[in-house]
């Protein structure tokens, strides 16, 4: 990921006239980027956008007061654990392929 600096880096050595090659170097990042950041003049910060919002729908959202209620219980439980026994309680509902529980717990 490129930041700030870089890229005011990467721009000061431009400045003073040297080949994009060089002021990419200079700047720690390869001449592609370097090229698009000075195409652009814009900041990495400027160019990303914040996204705020789910990209998809949380397959835990109806039964996690469940497994909140699990933890409580019991805080050792691990993720596996709690998801094998969603499988068992709601079979064909949660498929060996969701890997979100863990960052979840």
């Amino acid at each position: 990921m490129t930041t700030d600096g870089q890229v005011l880096e990467l721009r000061r050595w431009l400045a003073l006239g040297k080949p994009l090659a060089a002021s990419a170097r200079m700047a720690s990042m390869d001449k592609k980027t370097a090229r698009s950041y000075r195409d652009s003049q814009r900041l990495p910060s400027e160019r990303r956008a914040i996204r705020n919002y789910r990209t998809r729908t949380d397959p835990f959202a109806e039964v996690w007061t469940g497994i909140e209620r699990l933890l409580e219980a019991e805080p050792r439980l691990k993720a596996k654990t709690l998801f094998d026994d969603l499988q068992r309680k709601y079979p064909g509902q949660f498929p060996d392929s969701t890997r979100r529980m863990s960052t979840a717990v």
